[in-house]
């Protein structure tokens, strides 16, 4: 697993930034914690929109969208850092649990699932959904911009234990690599 961005692209670059695909991914440092800033191109929006399309009713689809942009933009983050997921593995990529729950999980293979909460611009608090307190590695907090073309990855809990929290209490995703490396797979875990 590789600890940062220019050693996953084997580079040492000063302001690395890099296309991949048509995701463009630059570590910044703010409050001496890496953001990583992910531009969200066609494909993140035609996938948000056909899942989206999936649901009648207005305000769930369009949780569904924000929920599928925060996803896409996790998954971004994770495989630059050399952390394996599965997308297709997620409730928030399967249809039938879409349509039951509303997640936004991400599959890290070999470990469990990490939920990934998406934000607007201003937003200080956000609301945990009970149905993701438990059966979760981590939660991976988004924001996305007004315009909904960049998503940047603020940061991670380990553990949230209150259905309201303040981003004021993020982690650094400078420590999630080291945090997903300590993680046994779920298999062990449930024999321990």
């Amino acid at each position: 697993m590789k600890n940062s961005l220019a050693e996953f692209a084997g580079i040492f670059v000063e302001n690395l930034s890099f296309q991949w695909g048509e995701i463009k991914i630059m570590p910044t440092r703010i409050n001496h914690s890496s953001v990583f800033l992910i531009a969200l191109g066609r494909e993140a929006h035609e996938i948000a929109d056909y899942f989206c399309q999936q649901h009648s009713d207005f305000a769930l689809a369009e949780q569904v969208y924000l929920n599928t942009l925060a996803v896409y933009a996790v998954n971004c983050c994770l495989r630059s850092l050399g952390i394996a997921t599965d997308l297709e593995a997620s409730d928030s990529w399967n249809p039938i649990m879409r349509s039951r729950l509303m997640v936004a999980d991400l599959v890290v293979k070999g470990k469990g699932k990490v939920e990934c909460y998406p934000l607007m611009p201003g937003e200080d608090f956000i609301e945990i959904s009970e149905e993701v307190l438990s059966d979760r590695i981590g939660y991976l907090f988004v924001e996305i911009n007004a315009e909904m073309s960049e998503a940047k990855v603020l940061g991670f809990l380990e553990k949230v234990n209150e259905t309201k929290l303040s981003l004021l209490a993020l982690l650094s995703l400078d420590d999630l690599p080291a945090y997903l490396e300590k993680i046994s797979p779920p298999q062990l875990r449930s024999q321990i």
